[in-house]
C-alpha cells in the first residue's frame, strides 16, 4: 500500500536480511546467520542496533564471549531504552553469568 507515494509496510533489505538470520539462529546455523547479518544487514547499515544485537547474540551462542561483549556493549551504554537495549542488558547479564561459570569450572 502506498501513502503520500512511498510503500508502506514493506520490509526493507535490512529487515529482511535479519529475517533471513533469525531462521538460521534458530536452526543454530549461527556462522551462516553471522554471515548474513555482517553482509546483506550491516552493509547496508552499519549502525543498525537491531542487526548489531543479533550480531552479538549469535557470538554468544557460539561461546564467543569476548566478541559478544564488544558488539553488545556500545547498544548497553547507548542513552534512552528501547527493545534492542532492553534485549543487550539480558545479553550481558548472561555472559557474565557464563563467565562466572567458566571460573568456577
Amino acid at each position: 500500500m502506498k501513502i503520500f507515494g512511498v510503500q508502506v509496510g514493506a520490509k526493507t533489505g535490512v529487515e529482511l536480511a535479519i529475517d533471513e538470520a533469525l531462521v538460521l539462529i534458530g536452526e543454530e546455523r549461527f556462522d551462516e546467520a553471522i554471515q548474513v547479518i555482517e553482509n546483506k544487514a550491516l552493509a547496508r547499515e552499519p549502525d543498525n542496533r537491531r542487526s548489531l544485537l543479533h550480531l552479538g547474540l549469535c557470538y554468544m551462542l557460539k561461546g564467543d564471549l569476548d566478541r559478544a561483549d564488544a558488539i553488545l556493549k556500545p547498544i548497553t551504554d547507548a542513552r534512552g531504552m528501547d527493545s534492542e537495549k532492553a534485549a543487550a542488558q539480558i545479553a550481558m547479564e548472561k555472559i557474565a553469568k557464563l563467565r562466572a561459570g567458566q571460573a568456577n569450572a
